[in-house]
């Protein structure tokens, strides 16, 4: 078996411990096999989680018979002498264990914040859903020009733009955008200081319009 199940907390708290439950099911680890949830059997869920010695990280190791599954674990730490329902949860992590190693998942990541910013968040997403994805189609395909999948209605309207290839033989070539044709998604495109693409793109090239 390949990996612990680490959970971090104030120090000193000897007697923390873990309850593995099922995010697919909702069941819970009761020390020999998955359950559903049971109040009156909160001590049969206890999977010891002993600190590594002042350091604040308990660590449990997945039980030798748990099935793989996606799981969640929550470190507890108990009012009393021992776990007992109302113990506080101080630490949860999610994972998958596929019967022989634990594989983490993105459990505690806030997607929602970028450094700490909602605001830079909010601002990435908005700039992401400026951008244009298109492919190079087949009819026209020139070092400096290219019909398209592109289906944009209004004349030159990417005109201004940088279009960066991601796929093809130009993958990370960037260029300005002169011209957009309607008809065919026809793009005209200029490099800097006036420079064209080595090779023509062909049918099926991945571009973006930023």
């Amino acid at each position: 078996m390949s990996g612990i199940l680490p959970a971090f907390a104030a120090t000193g708290n000897t007697g923390n411990y873990d309850h593995i439950r099922s995010l697919t099911s909702g069941q819970v680890w009761n020390g020999s096999a998955m359950e559903s949830w049971n109040i009156a059997h909160w001590s049969n869920y206890v999977v010891a989680a002993p600190e590594q010695p002042g350091s604040g990280c308990y660590v449990a190791n997945p039980p030798v018979a748990l099935p793989a599954d996606y799981y969640q674990y929550v470190l507890y730490t108990p009012l009393g002498g021992s776990p007992a329902s109302g113990d506080t949860p101080v630490f949860d992590r999610d994972f998958q264990f596929d019967g022989t190693n634990v594989i983490w998942l993105g459990s505690g990541l806030n997607i929602a914040k970028i450094n700490g910013s909602a605001q830079a968040a909010s601002d990435l997403a908005l700039s992401a859903s400026a951008m244009v994805p298109g492919q190079a189609a087949a009819g026209t395909l020139t070092t400096n020009q290219m019909t398209t999948n592109l289906t944009n209605t209004l004349a030159n309207a990417y005109a201004g733009r940088i279009l960066v290839f991601t796929a093809g033989g130009n993958a990370g070539k960037a260029l300005l955008i002169t011209a957009y044709v309607v008809t065919g998604g026809m793009l005209t495109m200029i490099g800097y200081n006036n420079q064209v693409l080595a090779t023509p793109p062909l049918p099926g090239d991945a571009f973006i319009i930023v």
